[in-house]
């Protein structure tokens, strides 16, 4: 899948695969914000119901290259590179890497969404260019529904940030309005 971002130019691409232990994937995102222009790597591993089991995001910009990876092993919490066990992060199962739509994907595809109830959840959230990662709180309530997509009503709560984002049929964002849009490709 290819986005184009809307926010800044950008573009992002990303390769979705089924493995025997679940699903990766990998992405690559170049922007040229006012800020200065970055590329960002991210690769995420998640077992067959859609949990993340681990990521790592590497970012390149002008000043350098920086990169973080955690993980979180069947039954445990979240570890870094090293394999340190790392606090604040209980309860979080996804990660929400901020310069992709596709983790967008993860909870709608984790969760049962069988009604239009919120649900609030807490994501080990990874800024970028930064690449600080903190736990956020998050809350999505699926506002439309039928075989060809869904709308989600996705709202950051520890920034007041609300989006309405339309995802098509396999749960994979097609717009995010001011953001991202997917753009069409031939499969």
């Amino acid at each position: 899948m290819v986005w184009r971002g809307l926010w800044a130019p950008s573009l992002e691409w990303l390769a979705l695969r089924r493995t025997s232990s679940g699903w990766r994937a990998r992405g690559t995102v170049i922007a040229a914000p006012p800020s200065g222009p970055w590329r960002l790597r991210y690769a995420i591993e998640l077992d067959p119901g859609w949990e993340t089991r681990a990521f790592r995001a590497a970012l390149e910009e002008a000043g350098g290259r920086r990169a973080v990876e955690m993980s979180r092993p069947p039954g445990e919490g979240w570890r870094d590179g090293e394999g340190r066990l790392l606090d604040g992060f209980e309860g979080c199962i996804d990660v929400d890497i901020a310069a992709t739509p596709f983790t967008n994907t993860l909870p709608v595809r984790r969760l049962d969404w069988h009604d239009a109830r919120p649900v609030t959840l807490r994501m080990v959230y990874v800024q970028v260019p930064s690449l600080e990662v903190t736990p956020a709180a998050q809350r999505y309530t699926r506002r439309a529904h039928n075989a060809s997509g869904s709308r989600f009503l996705y709202e950051g709560l520890d920034t007041d940030f609300r989006a309405e984002i339309a995802l098509d049929g396999d749960g994979l964002v097609t717009d995010y309005p001011g953001i991202w849009e997917r753009v069409p490709t031939s499969d």
